[in-house]
């Protein structure tokens, strides 16, 4: 007998059965659309583990690691005695003692990690969805409670990280790199001569550098040309994922099983949260440039959209080919790590208030980027001179360091201090 919602609150319990219906009742900002998935911060964080693998840096993961720790004792600890082991990695969850001739189980991650196959991977995929779903399963842990159970998480991370990272790679290798971003577009008025809807510049959308208004409008804003970014995204267009944060965090939401394990999981790479842990993905370098024109429309669909003022939007689907670090200065002593993902894009959808198909806009007929400028001389220099600079406070700062565990210059211990804090980044 399947067990139902209600009797895991009757019991207390926190991760709840996997229904079949459940991803029916999924918010539309959470679905797959045409074999593409939401773009959502953590597949994003794990695109930059995929190309990137350098990012998942093991001291970066100790942090993580531990929330991980922390959140599973909590869940063995609730649970009690309404479990009973089912065989290695498994656990059965006990319910006014009924037994179930097939029962939903609680799966432990490390029982599988190196057994390749389809169990395996349907357990990840509860990682990598919210609403993932397999005959008998009900969630799963990272970690099994052996590991957890009674352990300092500050200690037992130590030791599990490792764990984690082989996790968070067989992850990454399996996230999809075809998704969908879903955008608000500007305000628009109808052209009854071109039978066409234009859009504002404002409030949403803003005109590209050097571009004649009448030519369009971004839908995503432009990435600051502060920002120092790699040598290839000269020949890309490129934005900021700020201004999808709303997108992403209605696709990061998890309603089916919001206290669970995964969604722990899923949660430490949600975009806004305090963990410094990766790198976010702050610029998307696109192929082709997210801006629209006119849009060709009947005109008694324009009327019915006017007379309700309806808001229209954007869905954009990519698909992510690469990915490159890059830093952004704080200020004098700080410095960030950010994600530069490399995207085609594949088409526009603009759709009306009730997500019905208007136009759909092939991204090759999308404007090709216009490739920058090379950098200035005088802005080479510049930038040199502050390397220099920050070269020379980062020294100075690092003998002072270095003083205070030996004053003598020539002393091991001193040459061992000042070398241990130039490395720091």
């Amino acid at each position: 007998m399947r067990v139902t919602a209600l009797l895991g609150v009757a019991c207390g319990l926190l991760l709840w059965p996997v229904d079949p219906a459940a991803s029916s009742r999924q918010p539309a900002a959470t679905k797959a659309i045409d074999g593409a998935s939401p773009f959502t911060s953590y597949r994003a964080t794990l695109l930059t583990v995929r190309f990137v693998p350098e990012a998942a840096d093991p001291e970066k993961l100790i942090d993580p690691t531990m929330r991980q720790i922390q959140a599973e004792q909590t869940l063995w600890t609730r649970f009690g005695r309404t479990l009973e082991a089912q065989g290695p990695g498994r656990w059965l969850r006990k319910l006014f003692g009924q037994a179930s001739d097939k029962p939903d189980l609680i799966h432990e991650w490390p029982a599988f990690a190196e057994k390749p196959g389809s169990l395996r991977a349907q357990l990840l995929s509860f990682y990598l969805n919210p609403d993932a779903a397999a005959p008998g399963v009900a969630d799963v842990f990272l970690f099994s409670r052996k590991q957890v159970e009674d352990r300092d998480p500050r200690f037992a991370a130590q030791e599990l990280v490792s764990v984690y990272k082989q996790h968070l790679e067989l992850a990454a290798a399996r996230v999809p790199s075809t998704l969908w971003l879903s955008l608000p577009l500007p305000s628009y008025t109808y052209d009854f001569q071109a039978k066409a809807l234009r859009f504002s510049s404002k409030p949403t959308g803003r005109i590209a550098k050097d571009v004649d208004p009448a030519d369009g409008v971004d839908i995503l804003h432009r990435a600051s040309d502060a920002l120092a970014l790699p040598a290839r995204a000269r020949t890309t267009a490129n934005y900021s994922t700020f201004g999808a944060v709303r997108s992403m965090r209605q696709s990061d939401a998890a309603p089916v099983r919001p206290d669970s394990p995964t969604n722990t999981w899923r949660s430490a790479f949600s975009i806004g949260s305090s963990a410094d842990t990766f790198p976010w993905v702050e610029v998307l370098a696109t192929d082709r440039q997210l801006r629209l024109t006119s849009l060709p429309i009947d005109i008694k669909v324009a009327e019915r959209l006017t007379k309700t003022s309806a808001d229209l939007r954007a869905r954009v689907f990519l698909t992510a080919e690469g990915a490159e670090l890059s830093t952004a200065k704080v200020d004098r002593k700080l410095t960030r790590k950010f994600t530069v993902l490399f995207v085609r894009v594949q088409r526009i959808e603009v759709l009306g208030p009730d997500d019905e198909l208007l136009k759909e806009i092939p991204g090759a007929s999308l404007p090709a980027p216009a490739e920058a400028a090379p950098p200035s001389p005088q802005a080479a220099t510049v930038a040199d001179l502050e390397r220099k600079s920050d070269t020379a406070l980062k020294t100075a700062n690092c003998k002072a360091r270095a003083m205070q565990a030996n004053p003598n210059e020539k002393s091991s211990v001193y040459r061992r201090a000042f070398a241990a804090c130039m490395r720091e980044k």
